[in-house]
């Protein structure tokens, strides 16, 4: 297999598609996902060949995802992470209370930043690594019943940045190379998101079924079309600390 990579939210929505299209890449796949069955449904015949390789994480709670990492993914030498798990909030600011704020908090942000600690902790000196998570245009343009959500997501594109910018240094251990050398061999570590509008997705489901019902013009992205965005920036070894916006209207 050319390559392995992580990827969690796999049993639904762009986390389904990423899966599915680096299946069809010959890449082997570890998910992380919340539904173990669900998975073994979906992949029967990648898991049984070794291409697919599941484990069950509840994201509401990563107390332990930073050391329970360590020990699952020590095995493999992963190349790339696809963090899809994420938890939408569409309701009024004063029908919200703390233990929302905490679990988005938790799902969208806290267990992304496990998972890197996790990676970058494994990673071999000069092993090349690609962390890209999957953002949201709420953090880019402020909409109404949204503002803990875009925020946390903006938490997220911040993090990504910031990540970025202390593994921007170029081929480092190549100090015979000049710097266009260097650069031209691209990033060792890379840190990205997409940030997509409206997403036809089941976590937005409500949304979906107004639409369909013609009670909202909104257009809606399919899953796939975002997943092949994710692809092609997790690939290219050039980009890092960019959130690249799919905007939908």
């Amino acid at each position: 297999m050319s390559a392995t990579y992580v990827v969690t939210g796999s049993t639904s929505g762009i986390g389904l598609e990423c899966t599915r299209l680096l299946l069809q890449q010959g890449a082997q796949v570890v998910s992380l996902c919340r539904n173990e069955d669900k998975a073994r449904a979906l992949f029967g015949l990648e898991l049984s060949a070794g291409q697919l390789i599941v484990y069950q994480h509840d994201f509401a709670h990563n107390e332990q995802l930073y050391a329970r990492c360590l020990q699952l993914l020590k095995p493999y030498r992963v190349n790339g992470l696809i963090h899809c798990v994420g938890q939408s909030l569409v309701k009024r600011l004063l029908k919200t209370d703390y233990a929302h704020t905490l679990q988005l908090f938790e799902v969208n942000f806290c267990s992304f930043s496990e998972l890197c600690r996790a990676l970058l902790r494994l990673r071999a000196p000069e092993q090349e690594l690609s962390l890209l998570a999957i953002s949201s245009m709420a953090a880019l343009r402020p909409t109404p019943e949204t503002p803990l959500y875009g925020c946390v997501k903006a938490l997220l594109n911040q993090y990504i940045q910031g990540l970025a910018a202390e593994f921007a240094a170029v081929r480092p251990h190549l100090p015979e190379a000049t710097p266009l050398e260097r650069a031209q061999r691209g990033h060792l570590v890379r840190v990205n998101a997409v940030a997509p509008g409206r997403v036809a997705t089941p976590m937005i489901a409500p949304t979906l079924m107004a639409v369909q019902a013609g009670q909202l013009e909104v257009t809606m992205l399919p899953p796939a079309a975002v997943a092949q965005l994710a692809l092609a920036t997790l690939h290219n070894r050039y980009l890092t600390g960019q959130i690249i916006a799919l905007d939908n209207n």
